[in-house]
């Protein structure tokens, strides 16, 4: 399973919906990306609450082997 974080959508109710299924969902995660297609539009509070979703998300990796990706397109 892949997850793709886009921070030009993302909202405080993605990230606690994430939040509270990542210790579920982390065995069948295999990738995760954090995408920042025009991220001059994202929201300094969506762009803080994805990286820190993805920083939780890269500790999960050391104990399930999540393969994670940071993607840009300007």
């Amino acid at each position: 399973m892949t997850i793709k974080i886009w921070q030009t959508s993302f909202t405080e109710r993605v990230a606690s919906t994430l939040q509270a299924n990542t210790l579920i969902l982390a065995p069948f995660i295999t990738d995760v990306e954090l995408m920042e297609l025009n991220s001059s539009f994202a929201s300094v509070d969506s762009e803080s609450t994805a990286i820190e979703l993805k920083s939780k998300l890269e500790s999960l990796s050391v104990k399930h082997k999540i393969k994670l990706h940071d993607m840009s397109f300007m």
